[in-house]
């Protein structure tokens, strides 16, 4: 486990650090879990999903509101499957 040294950081920052960490940790159950699966079924985050395309996050959202991309709800999160992904 890793030492977490705190310094200078807001509330909302450490919010968002704890919801990266438990999204990356659930990510890596969900690989376990579905290992015979196809790694295609992976879910990408909204930030993954523009990295994948070099795309600004407004220019995802409005891929979505145009029906180019289909996105999945877990909770409040967005997310993509990777089978979902159109090919550029």
């Amino acid at each position: 486990m890793n030492n977490i040294i705190l310094q200078q950081i807001s509330s909302s920052e450490l919010v968002e650090e704890i919801k990266e960490s438990i999204l990356k940790e659930l990510k890596e159950i969900l690989k376990l879990s579905n290992s015979n699966s196809n790694q295609k079924d992976e879910l990408l985050s909204k930030k993954e999903v523009c990295e994948y395309f070099h795309i600004h996050q407004s220019t995802l959202h409005r891929w979505v509101n145009d029906g180019k991309i289909s996105c999945h709800y877990l909770g409040n999160k967005v997310y993509f499957k990777r089978s979902e992904l159109p090919l550029l």
